[in-house]
């Protein structure tokens, strides 16, 4: 679950977020929906700790995201819309440093490892190094790493956008 609690943000001149609130409880699917600008990607920043509100709060699992970081971030999995992956490494050593950071036990890996790169038909690759992948691989890489830790709460950012003729545009 996560809340924004009258959360405002703004970039220079440009209001993004004006004293937005909204609650969402466990076990709920939700999709923040608008034209560009309407400041999706920068409710799921503050959410996810990746940039501070200029008034307001969010809470990950009732964890004030600006109180304790820490605990709130341990909450939650993110997955960019672009994959950010130290791409000198091989797929199973990003996934063993992310699994570092959450201290996931090592008797613990194994299990969650293949379950995910089965689930994302990943097996093939895991050994290889990032720099090979094709876009569609990193970001499937990406979603494993945000759910490795199996979070209660998962946050998407522009899981649909797709590429044409060298333009970025929404598929949704």
């Amino acid at each position: 679950m996560f809340e924004l609690l009258s959360v405002s943000k703004n970039y220079e001149e440009t209001e993004a977020l004006k004293n937005v609130s909204i609650s969402v409880g466990a076990r709920k699917i939700t999709a923040f929906l608008g034209p560009n600008g309407a400041g999706k990607t920068t409710a799921i920043k503050i959410l996810s700790g990746l940039i501070k509100p200029d008034s307001g709060d969010a809470l990950i699992c009732r964890t004030s995201i600006l109180k304790n970081p820490i605990e709130a971030k341990r909450k939650f999995g993110y997955s960019p819309d672009i994959p950010m992956l130290f791409e000198y490494l091989t797929g199973i050593d990003y996934l063993n440093l992310i699994m570092d950071i959450f201290r996931i036990p090592s008797s613990e890996r194994p299990g969650r490892v293949e379950k995910y790169i089965e689930a994302f038909d990943m097996k093939d690759h895991i050994g290889n190094q990032i720099t090979a992948y094709s876009l569609g691989m990193k970001k499937k890489l990406s979603l494993i790493t945000a759910l490795c830790h199996e979070p209660e709460v998962f946050f998407l950012d522009e899981l649909t956008r797709t590429r044409f003729d060298g333009r970025t545009e929404d598929t949704v």
